[in-house]
């Protein structure tokens, strides 16, 4: 049986070396700019999950080195194992050939050079929270094919209407995602639910 732990993040906890207030103004800034852009397209939900999307890609630059970048795209081992498109994924660049295409910020990518892949959702709903799940089980499978070691999965999910332990239960129990039940490896790292500040961390052990 699998428990769930849901708690609030303590940011003191992630690293005592740095002032909490550090960390909050970087999420300050995340949430200004996720309102910012919803008051103004309210009814242009593609166009704001595109924003939301380059919101998180500006901010994961600032704490990367120059050896990593990051992109969207798919992961491609052969014809037969291919990821679903993510919105996402942190390459590292050291790896010689790690483009089978690349324009802009799209890429086809070797799994070889993907350490990690994350979905963003506007609205962390059941149904958005299980394709977010198949999305990074998917790439994780991918990533297993090339036999260089495992993928970091991440969700981050700006808006969710519920995170109780029974409305989890039931979107880990749905027919979708239970093939992944006797499959640890696969299920993502880490769920961060923004606006609850809430983060849901996997562990097989």
């Amino acid at each position: 049986k699998r428990e769930i732990y849901l708690g609030n993040i303590n940011l003191n906890n992630m690293r005592n070396s740095i002032n909490q207030k550090y960390f909050e103004s970087f999420a300050n800034e995340l949430a200004g700019k996720f309102r910012r852009i919803n008051h103004l397209t309210t009814n242009a939900r593609v166009a704001i999950g595109t924003y939301h999307e380059e919101i998180l890609k500006v901010a994961i630059r600032n704490f990367l080195s120059d050896r990593y970048t990051v992109k969207t795209g798919y992961i491609y081992y052969d014809d037969q194992n291919i990821s679903d498109q993510i919105d996402i994924l942190i390459i590292d660049e050291n790896y010689s050939f790690s483009y089978l295409f690349k324009e802009g910020d799209f890429a086809i990518i070797k799994p070889e050079a993907v350490v990690c892949s994350i979905e963003v959702k506007s609205v962390l709903d059941r149904k958005n929270f299980e394709q977010a799940v198949m999305n990074i089980s998917k790439a994780k499978e991918v990533k297993q094919k090339s036999l260089t070691g495992g993928l970091i999965g991440l969700i981050f999910g700006y808006e969710s209407p519920i995170t109780s332990n029974e409305w989890l239960e039931s979107c880990f129990m749905s027919d979708k995602l239970n093939p992944l039940v006797s499959i640890d490896h696969f299920w993502p790292n880490a769920i961060l639910f923004f606006n609850r500040s809430e983060l849901l961390l996997f562990d097989s052990q």
